[in-house]
């Protein structure tokens, strides 16, 4: 199965919904960040494992909230 939403709430939804054994997740989502999109998804322990993709400006900025 192959998904996709246009932004971190939608992700949310679509992920506790499909309930896939993978996503790729943008960083930079509008209305919801994908670490935070990453966090309720992990928080709902729906066993989908996340890729968050970030070019290495982005990382470096946001590197310490993906350590918590």
């Amino acid at each position: 199965m192959v998904g996709q939403a246009g932004d971190g709430e939608e992700a949310v939804d679509v992920v506790l919904d499909k309930r896939p054994d993978v996503v790729i997740m943008d960083i930079r989502l509008p209305r919801l960040s994908g670490i935070d999109a990453t966090r309720r998804i992990l928080k709902k322990g729906s066993g989908t494992k996340v890729l968050i993709v970030a070019n290495q400006e982005i990382y470096e900025k946001t590197r310490p909230m993906l350590e918590t």
